[in-house]
């Protein structure tokens, strides 16, 4: 094996993942007049000595990485694996229907998502160097370094899109799809373990009733020194183009209502996936503690908005 090519490869997808991940919040608008349809009721010590050992520091890292020096590879808990077939089956099922964010080029490897961008709080380095290694583990280095050089090619050449890229994580089972599910389960699970309440909005709305100010009123209460992360969705029928851009308003209004709540600017960070996964299925409801009896475009006409100190991001 080429040492100085894998250390090469590995340190550039390492940058890429947690300096490159820019979050999808300045996606191009473009207006439209089709609004969505109406809803039918119904850590260990990481460190090793590479001279002790004699070994090649591109060997080090590479041994590091598929978990043979310390670094555990994420893995997902035997009880959260239709949650994470779910997330597969989400990937596989979304279409961008004409968004003119589908034909956008892709940026980075594996945080076109807005959730697994660099700028989420709830997803840590940890996180990317566990997945990253599970992935490499699962295929071996040798063919590990083969698909991220081709991979990164394609991404510098700008010959990829958006939509080109979630069809090929659908597709690449063994190496890219094990990355991008196992960082969305991670947020998934730090979002469950914090203090969170899904803020609704009406068909074609971003304005905020007396209810869901009351639930921002009752996360918030108390916890003024928090952080607030906003993660705004819309539902997968209508015009997609103008979902996305609705999401977005979503989260405006709903920060702007934090604001005068006495939050600084500071203090929230917000998503808007629009359609994007992951969307709120029954099971990812059933995880956040939501309605049951809330249709799955009802649930997603939303914003989920969750509170957390830099301390509790971390772990």
């Amino acid at each position: 094996m080429n040492t100085q090519r894998l250390w090469i490869a590995l340190i550039g997808l390492c940058t890429v993942l947690t300096l490159t991940g820019c979050g999808r919040q300045s996606i191009e608008r473009s207006a439209s007049a089709t609004a969505e349809e109406p809803v039918v009721a119904q850590d260990t010590d990481h460190t090793h000595d590479a001279a002790a050992s004699g070994e090649d520091a591109a060997l080090q890292l590479a041994r590091t990485l598929i978990g043979e020096a310390g670094l555990f590879a994420g893995e997902v808990k035997p009880e959260d694996q239709d949650l994470v077939d779910g997330l597969v089956e989400d990937i596989h099922n979304l279409d961008f229907a004409g968004d003119s964010a589908g034909d956008l080029p892709a940026k980075t490897l594996f945080a076109e998502n807005p959730l697994l961008a660099e700028s989420n709080p709830l997803v840590t380095k940890a996180n990317r160097e566990q997945w990253l290694a599970a992935a490499i583990r699962n295929v071996g280095t040798d063919m590990a370094l083969a698909h991220l050089e081709e991979e990164t090619a394609k991404l510098e050449s700008g010959e990829v899109s958006r939509s080109e890229w979630y069809e090929h994580v659908a597709n690449c089972e063994m190496f890219c799809n094990r990355v991008v599910t196992g960082l969305l389960y991670e947020h998934i699970q730090k979002v469950q373990s914090l203090p969170r309440e899904l803020v609704l909005f009406g068909t074609s709305s971003h304005s905020l009733d007396k209810e869901n100010l009351a639930k921002l009123h009752a996360l918030t209460s108390g916890r003024e020194g928090s952080e607030i992360l906003l993660i705004g969705r819309a539902s997968r029928s209508g015009n997609l183009e103008y979902n996305r851009q609705l999401s977005e308003q979503r989260v405006a209004s709903t920060k702007k209502a934090l604001q005068e709540m006495g939050f600084g600017s500071q203090q929230i960070h917000g998503f808007w996936l629009g359609y994007e996964p992951p969307q709120i299925t029954p099971e990812l409801a059933e995880r956040y503690d939501l309605d049951p009896s809330l249709p799955t475009e009802v649930v997603n006409q939303s914003v989920l908005a969750v509170a957390y100190t830099v301390e509790e991001a971390a772990l």
